[in-house]
């Protein structure tokens, strides 16, 4: 059994890693919602960015594929 390479976990702030919502985090949540669904362990798809609700927009709409439940991140 070969050994594989481990990587190391660190705690850093998150607006160190995305330093504005709309532009950085946002994108990077929708591009990676397959890890996020396996890091949570809830299978998630997305339904939508920027989806209009009344007078403000929705930054991802998710779906619980397991029970249709909606997720919303605004």
């Amino acid at each position: 059994m070969s050994n594989p390479a481990l990587g190391h976990i660190q705690i850093v702030d998150a607006h160190e890693l995305w330093k504005d919502e709309a532009r950085d985090f946002t994108p990077w949540l929708t591009e990676n919602a397959r890890q996020l669904s396996e890091a949570i362990g809830i299978p998630i798809e997305i339904d939508g960015t920027e989806k209009e609700v009344g007078d403000f927009y929705l930054d991802i709409s998710y779906t619980i594929r397991s029970n249709d439940k909606n997720v919303f991140f605004k």
